[in-house]
């Protein structure tokens, strides 16, 4: 190659296809940098044939990820949210990405990865530079900043569109389907449910989730959010009404608040809503279609243009029919609160569409009612939901009040949320209940043989950490593993793409509190039992896998907690842990169990009754 060439910008490739990329590199006359974006081994023939090609080296995915981290979190917040400010309206918050989430979909990975392989780039400008996906968005985006940049783009990616894939990309088909479903659950209502509303009474209306596990034997009501809080406000004659969206069987769900009965009503989303509202929506969502919004605000970082992922994202809002079930929902609280003297409303609390859209229907005739946000969960870097960028509070439909579950999670808000002041305040851990603040006792030996681990989140999250774990202990015959999965993703499927596993494990069923009976130490990587754990004095070692962002919910100071970032720091770790003395380790535990109160604060009537308070006070000042 000679010095010209040398100082020119080399080629950027895209690909997911061996047979492709062998063409386009079989006379490669400069040096090749590659970099593969899934390390689940599917690219083992391509990541095989551009180790061997002369002058080709990798790039470690996982190295670049850790080092652009620190920053993206802050510079995520402040795209979404200047977008927030730019554009926002009705419409513009039926968009789930506006609620700057991290942790359940891939949006901010996609800004993650571009920004990374960006940078990747630009370190290597006159290197063929080698990019395994077969994410095509990726590829375009990139494309058009490269253009920008004097690179030669090349996408050589397989195009090929599965089943699935291709009956997504039907955008009507599935409009249509969504409003069909829609007429469907109307007309199941109209059927099965029943009012019990009292014309005369003002009510505290509940906006929240119900399915049959919020009905016990007992006919008491105990929400999936809010806990107790609704069958205590009634019982303090507090005139309590829940509006609920039905998240599993609709039909066993409707029957079980027949059967229950529970001491006030509870309503179904759409209760009141009319078949009208069902086609306003249609017809709001179709215009959306035809006529795509303008997008206002910059739609960039660093330098990086992200116009191509933003629109896509907007576009799958559509085709999802997650559009059109924001809108009808807010035509059907507009209705609610047509036919429901509402006194107070409280909901659940994590920016989520329809929350908003709950808020801005109930509101909307009465702009002055008193509204209460309650934050159910712990907050980890990864809920950049929960944050606001600057200015955005002026915008974002926020209530008068959010009610955090203790001092932790609301100095975390009032320390970098952007919150106007004196809106967050601490209550209580509605969800955990009345706890009787048992402390683990640690083995005579203090030896760690039953490892407990703890997954969440995602299927990803699952094969990550298994692969992970295969690493560090499948050669380790003194440990015994236990595998708690989360209710909502099976591990089978996961161990469906791990068929090499070494590792041997049990799964963990019954409830925590045997399973902690059972474990000496946690491993997790975002679940919460990591901090249920430390609550209860069992220490923990939190895995971080790499990804994009943080999702360890328990701070890095946190007492009983260590952390380790490869497989080979784990059983040092674990070592480590086993040869603390036993006065030192109750001190740990002391602190620790101190540190779980402070972060969930206990339920307690005292607490439920300053929740009380919030809603009965006046805001509208």
């Amino acid at each position: 190659m000679t010095a010209k060439e040398d100082s020119q910008p080399g080629r950027i490739i895209f690909s997911n296809d061996l047979g492709k990329l062998e063409n386009l590199l079989k006379s490669h006359k400069r040096p090749v940098r590659f970099l593969i974006l899934n390390n689940s081994g599917i690219y083992t023939e391509i990541h095989n044939y551009l180790t061997g090609l002369e002058g080709s080296k990798e790039v470690d995915f996982e190295a670049e990820t850790r080092m652009l981290r620190p920053g993206f979190q802050t510079k995520y917040i402040e795209l979404i949210s200047e977008l927030n400010l730019a554009n926002h309206s009705l419409t513009w918050w039926t968009f789930y990405f506006t609620r700057k989430e991290c942790a359940y979909t891939n949006f901010g990975e996609k800004i993650f990865n571009t920004l990374l392989v960006a940078n990747f780039i630009q370190r290597n400008p006159t290197c063929d530079n080698v990019i395994v996906t077969h994410d095509q968005l990726l590829a375009k985006q990139i494309g058009t900043w490269a253009s920008k940049q004097g690179f030669n783009h090349i996408i050589a990616q397989s195009t090929s569109l599965s089943v699935r894939e291709r009956i997504r990309s039907f955008t009507i088909g599935r409009m249509i389907l969504s409003v069909l479903k829609a007429l469907h659950y109307w007309i199941m209502l109209r059927v099965v449910a029943r009012n019990s509303v009292a014309k005369d009474t003002s009510y505290v209306v509940v906006g929240s989730l119900v399915d049959e596990r919020c009905f016990s034997v007992d006919t008491t009501y105990k929400d999936i959010y809010l806990g107790e809080l609704p069958e205590f406000l009634s019982q303090n004659d507090t005139p309590v009404l829940v509006y609920g969206g039905l998240v599993s069987n609709a039909w066993k769900t409707l029957r079980s608040i027949r059967k229950a009965r529970p001491e006030f009503p509870v309503l179904p989303w759409h209760y009141f809503g009319t078949i009208n509202g069902i086609l306003v929506a249609a017809w709001l969502t179709v215009r959306l279609y035809v006529n795509p919004i303008r997008l206002s605000g910059k739609q960039e970082i660093d330098g990086v243009g992200l116009e191509r992922i933003i629109k896509e994202e907007i576009g799958i809002n559509i085709r999802s029919g997650h559009v059109f079930g924001n809108f009808w929902l807010h035509h059907s609280a507009k209705a609610l609160a047509d036919h429901v003297n509402i006194s107070a409303f409280i909901m659940p609390y994590e920016n989520r569409s329809w929350e908003k859209m709950l808020l801005k229907g109930i509101s909307q005739e009465n702009p002055s009612i008193n509204t209460i946000g309650y934050h159910h969960a712990a907050v980890s870097p990864a809920h950049t939901n929960m944050l606001l960028g600057k200015n955005e509070a002026q915008v974002f439909p926020l209530t008068n009040k959010i009610v955090m579950t203790g001092e932790i999670t609301r100095e975390i808000l009032e320390t970098s949320g952007n919150y106007p002041k004196h809106t967050v305040t601490a209550g209580c851990a509605l969800r955990r209940g009345r706890e009787a603040g048992r402390v683990q006792p640690r083995k005579e030996s203090g030896k760690i043989t039953n490892v407990l681990v703890a997954l969440a989140s995602s299927g990803d999250e699952y094969i990550s950490t298994l692969q992970f774990l295969d690493q560090a202990l499948s050669d380790e015959s003194s440990y015994q593993i236990g595998i708690r999965p989360h209710p909502e993703f099976s591990l089978d499927q996961a161990l469906a793409h791990l068929p090499r596993l070494r590792l041997k494990f049990q799964r963990m069923g019954d409830s925590l509190e045997s399973n902690f009976d059972w474990a000496d130490v946690v491993l997790y990587v975002s679940s919460t039992v990591g901090l249920d754990s430390i609550s209860v004095g069992l220490p923990v070692v939190g895995i971080d896998l790499g990804k994009f962002t943080n999702y360890d919910p328990a701070p890095e100071d946190c007492p009983l907690k260590w952390a380790v970032s490869n497989p080979e720091q784990l059983v040092p770790v674990l070592l480590q842990i086993e040869n603390i003395g036993d006065s030192e380790y109750e001190s740990l535990q002391s602190q620790a169990v101190e540190f779980g109160k402070r972060y969930f604060y206990p339920v307690t009537d005292e607490r439920l009754n300053q929740i009380g308070s919030l809603l009965s006070a006046n805001y509208s000042s």
